[in-house]
């Protein structure tokens, strides 16, 4: 057995631990950009804690809060400017998965003169000379705060994809849960749902790992157990609390592990239609890529149903073949069952292949490998919706 298991952020995790972002910051830096939504941190007074918290601690802050739902290359640019400008030597990411992702984006690209599309398209490397970050995530689902990259959009070239470098690491990442409490019901379930599709790809992956699949089956079952409560209680402490550690846990299993086929589908379909959250692309794809590759690692698959349905627990192995029904009723019931239609997306014989074409990443890197020309059917099967039931075998 050989694997590389590397995470260098250190996390500080609890209730209440907001309070410590000052000293946190203050060891990285003396003037910080913090980069984070247009409104809602303000809405809710998170934006004022940080910052009543940074000048206790004497770290002047500059606050740059002109950032989409999704992070742009001009996005980055503009923070990036905005950096330089007031001589920043810290970055700190409060918010969502897009708020982190900029920033950390921010940290490579501002110490340099290159545009962060050149970094984006492979054109220039993240080097050493990134700025320090610090990630306050205040949803629990995209793991952003302890993995190495950054999702960025190029709107110009209808580009989604991610810059990696391990200098995007953060330094810190400071989960707060209770930072999470006040997230919309629609929000909760689309980062919940990504949390749990971490965990999952990351278990059935080839690329997988000991120390990642405990971690992966534990993000299952607290995701599972978790979501549900939260959606209905939205002030569930203890729920709130085991989403926000499942959704870190996973973003060590991203680093060290990786995704697979539905990871790689949705981003060309975000880029196109980017009013689409992450977490609802990825439960597109979900149902007919669990009836698809559930043969590479039916243990693996069976295993998974369990937690999602205990009632299984005594069937023999053929209930991995069950995983994709069970995946998809719990897509419904935490309410992203909606068809891609109904969000404007219309899959003709045009639109297929101009997706396909944007497919970034190696799609064979799946339980069962699938080969470049066959991704046209999993956008099909997704717009279709087609029961995992009913669904094909693509093989």
């Amino acid at each position: 057995m050989r694997f590389d298991s590397h995470l260098p952020t250190r996390l500080v995790f609890g209730a209440g631990r907001l309070a410590e972002a000052g000293t946190l910051a203050r060891a990285l830096g003396r003037r910080a950009l913090v980069v984070t939504s247009r409104a809602a941190m303000a809405r809710l007074g998170y934006t004022k804690r940080l910052l009543d918290r940074l000048t206790a601690a004497a770290v002047d802050a500059t606050v740059f809060r002109d950032l989409g739902a999704t992070p742009t290359t001009d996005d980055v640019d503009r923070a990036a400017a905005a950096a330089r400008e007031t001589g920043a030597d810290l970055v700190i990411g409060l918010g969502g998965g897009s708020a982190l992702d900029c920033a950390k984006a921010v940290a490579a690209v501002a110490p340099r003169r290159a545009a962060c599309a050149e970094y984006l398209h492979g054109r220039a490397g993240v080097g050493p000379d990134a700025l320090p970050l610090l990630a306050i995530p205040t949803t629990a689902g995209t793991g952003s705060e302890m993995n190495r990259s950054a999702i960025v959009t190029d709107t110009a070239l209808r580009h989604k994809d991610a810059i990696r470098s391990d200098h995007l690491f953060p330094r810190v990442a400071l989960v707060d849960p209770t930072l999470t409490h006040d997230v919309p019901a629609d929000v909760t379930a689309q980062t919940g749902f990504d949390a749990l599709a971490h965990a999952v790809e990351s278990y059935v992956s080839p690329k997988a790992q000991p120390l990642a699949d405990a971690l992966a089956l534990d993000a299952v079952a607290a995701v599972v157990a978790a979501l549900p409560v939260a959606l209905a209680e939205p002030h569930n402490a203890a729920a709130r609390e085991r989403l926000s550690l499942a959704a870190a846990s996973m973003g060590y299993n991203l680093s060290c592990v990786g995704t697979c086929l539905p990871h790689r589908l949705d981003k060309p379909l975000c880029a196109f239609y980017p009013h689409i959250a992450h977490g609802q692309a990825v439960a597109f794809f979900y149902p007919s890529w669990a009836a698809y590759s559930w043969r590479g690692c039916p243990d693996r698959f069976a295993r998974v149903t369990a937690l999602l349905d205990p009632s299984t627990a005594s069937w023999p192995v053929e209930r991995a073949a069950a995983c994709a029904a069970r995946l998809a009723a719990f897509i419904r019931g935490i309410g992203l069952g909606r068809p891609m239609a109904s969000f404007g997306v219309t899959l003709g014989p045009e639109e297929v292949p101009l997706l396909t074409r944007r497919v970034s990443g190696d799609p064979r890197v799946n339980p069962v490998p699938v080969e470049p020309e066959r991704l046209a059917e999993f956008y099909r099967l997704a717009y279709a919706g087609t029961s995992p039931e009913v669904a094909h075998d693509v093989s």
